[in-house]
């Protein structure tokens, strides 16, 4: 589709016809065209990614802070539906609060299209361990409980109701993430 694309917003066809005239006019100077398609693989050989989930006991909304940077291209939305899915709860109760270097510090640079899917990896092991953490609660609640009274009781027997992770090269998660392009 995008090799098609680039032949017809480029006139290719007549462009290739042009450059095989001025070829068979010329003995000496030619012309040349190419429709080139490419894949890059973006490999993740370094940096840290983190993610920070927090949730409140008076309403079960949940705040999480990550190292990346937003900038259009959605990592903000992203990490939101990530802790959604993973805590089963509505995305309306999360919020995402700005990066500072309190809560996200030695992250590394937001760039070459990994960092969302790391930062969103990060906000999964927080969730993990946040499941974790309310395991020993869910089982001495009634049978239809609500996230709420869920997190409201997890407070009242003490559970940590935060939590943070950091990704960095040596950790599980191998990542290459390949972009594809025709010029």
């Amino acid at each position: 589709e995008l090799i098609e694309s680039v032949r017809s917003s480029s006139g290719y066809e007549q462009r290739f016809k042009e450059i095989e005239k001025f070829n068979s006019e010329n003995r000496w100077k030619k012309r040349g065209i190419s429709l080139t398609p490419i894949k890059w693989g973006i490999g993740w050989n370094g940096g840290y990614y983190n993610c920070m989930v927090s949730i409140y006991a008076k309403d079960g909304s949940v705040s999480i802070s990550h190292g990346g940077v937003e900038m259009g291209q959605g990592i903000h939305t992203k990490v939101a539906q990530v802790c959604a899915y993973e805590l089963a709860i509505p995305i309306e109760t999360i919020s995402i609060k700005p990066a500072d270097s309190f809560t996200n510090l030695n992250a590394q640079a937001t760039g070459g299209s990994i960092t969302s899917e790391l930062v969103s990896q990060a906000c999964i092991e927080c969730c993990k361990i946040i499941q974790k953490n309310l395991a020993p609660v869910r089982e001495k609640m009634p049978k239809d409980y609500t996230w709420q009274q869920l997190i409201q009781k997890a407070l009242g027997m003490g559970v940590d109701l935060a939590a943070r992770y950091w990704i960095y090269p040596e950790t599980k998660y191998p990542f290459e993430y390949c972009i594809y392009g025709a010029c």
